[in-house]
């Protein structure tokens, strides 16, 4: 593309100078006129041709995939195959990586660690992979700890059809829970407090 804008700028610059030095060269009169619409003829002419090579050079330059039936057989599917694989083992490491992080934060709080567990986006093929939903962790009283007083945190819920069986279950599992130590989760994650839930076992 800039070659041919550099040839059609050089070649405009010898015409216009060529035009300058035969008006100036002959004599005035019709032959002023001839000069400027053969220099004009001859200007347009360069000026089309450069786009015409400019356009026909475009699609050269975007890449394009080649269509199915001249792909290598195989090739696809391996490749889709080791796409997969690589987005489930980066979710695996992701896991850990929470796990240790979530591990580190409950420990220095003054807890024990127990478990933590996911739910989050394990479908490679869609966009939102990886995506976090919630987050429970299980936690225990240190040793020297065991009498620690438990603040109760009642959540009040809309059940459509729950009965008091219900209702009770939530209360037991509301009392369990350890508000300080999801805030600072929340907080260490960067995520909504929502989604996590710690829950201290006895």
């Amino acid at each position: 593309m800039i070659a041919v804008l550099g040839n059609l700028v050089r070649n405009l610059v010898v015409i216009i100078f060529v035009n300058t030095l035969l008006e100036m060269l002959l004599p005035r009169g019709q032959f002023h006129r001839y000069i400027r619409l053969v220099t004009g003829l001859i200007v347009i002419m360069m000026v089309v041709n450069a786009f015409t090579a400019l356009l026909v050079r475009v699609p050269e330059t975007y890449f394009s995939m080649p269509p199915a039936s001249s792909a290598i057989a195989g090739v696809d599917e391996k490749g889709t195959s080791l796409w997969l694989q690589s987005r489930r083992k980066a979710l695996a490491l992701f896991k850990d990586t929470l796990t240790q992080l979530i591990r580190k934060e409950v420990e220095a709080a003054g807890w024990r660690f127990v478990e933590a567990r996911f739910t989050l986006e394990d479908d490679p093929a869609r966009d939102n992979f990886g995506m976090l939903y919630a987050v429970e962790v299980q936690v225990r009283a240190l040793a020297g700890e065991s009498g620690r007083p438990i603040e109760a945190v009642l959540i009040n819920t809309v059940e459509v059809g729950a009965g008091a069986a219900g209702t009770e279950r939530s209360e037991r599992f509301d009392a369990g829970r350890v508000p300080e130590l999801e805030e600072v989760l929340a907080r260490r994650l960067q995520v909504s407090g929502g989604i996590i839930s710690v829950v201290r076992l006895n």
